[in-house]
């Protein structure tokens, strides 16, 4: 994969296009602040969807994509699975990532399935594979329109005594072809896209926009300054 980096004085805008793959990304290094306000509560009958699996105890992180015919894909970061018909966290494995899909609009009556990988010692772990000495976070992603799912992956190192003990080193794309079969029958195929001299990382959130597609980067180091990156569906890059 190569990296094709343009740069402009006006406003220190950084224009990135990812060959091959994505995306346009757009940067600004001094954006102005935008204050927002709202409320928030809680939902209790919608929550109840994901209490449905006595083996899935709650995860870091949640992320959805429509998939298409009332199914939603759930993305998640570390995540206890249950060990024991105890069904308690104490005796529960984490593993570095799960998905789950979601069967109707309203998540009060929908359906929900939790999927996971077993090792071959019959322990759950990672649904997007771990390596060695790495793993994957799920960022977002989308269904392209009667075609493949397309998630962007974080990929994640130790760092032991250092920091929060882990770092982001870079990022992935895995590609699920048939995202209408169940999700435990999905083969990703993962095509890691190496270091760049940027650390702007996508995409935290994934928007179609008319013959577009929007996404959002966060820079790892200092303040995690936002990026928009943007690719038209036609496969033609604009600025």
């Amino acid at each position: 994969m190569k990296l094709k980096i343009t740069s402009y004085h006006r406003r220190d805008l950084i224009v990135f296009g990812l060959v091959a793959t994505t995306l346009w990304v757009i940067s600004c290094a001094s954006p102005k602040r935008a204050m927002y306000s709202g409320s928030a509560r809680p939902w209790a009958e919608a929550d109840g969807l994901f209490h449905r699996d006595p083996r899935w105890l709650g995860a870091d992180a949640a992320l959805s994509i429509p998939l298409g015919k009332s199914r939603t894909l759930w993305l998640f970061g570390d995540t206890f699975v249950a060990m024991t018909r105890a069904s308690v966290r104490s005796e529960s494995e984490m593993v570095r990532n799960t998905v789950a899909v979601q069967a109707g609009d309203d998540p009060r009556t929908a359906s929900i399935t939790f999927s996971w990988r077993m090792g071959v010692d019959g322990s759950p772990t990672s649904f997007f594979p771990n390596h060695e000495e790495s793993w994957y976070w799920p960022g977002h992603g989308i269904r392209l329109a009667e075609g493949p799912l397309v998630v962007f992956l974080y990929v994640m190192i130790g760092t032991p005594g250092k920091g929060l003990g882990f770092e982001c080193k870079g990022y992935a794309i895995a590609v699920i072809d048939d995202p209408d079969s169940p999700a435990d029958t999905w083969k990703p195929r993962i095509v890691e896209a190496g270091s760049s001299a940027f650390d702007a990382i996508p995409a935290t959130a994934v928007v179609r926009d008319g013959a577009h597609v929007v996404g959002l980067a966060i820079r790892q180091e200092g303040a995690h300054a936002g990026a928009l990156e943007a690719k038209s569906a036609l496969g033609r890059s604009n600025k």
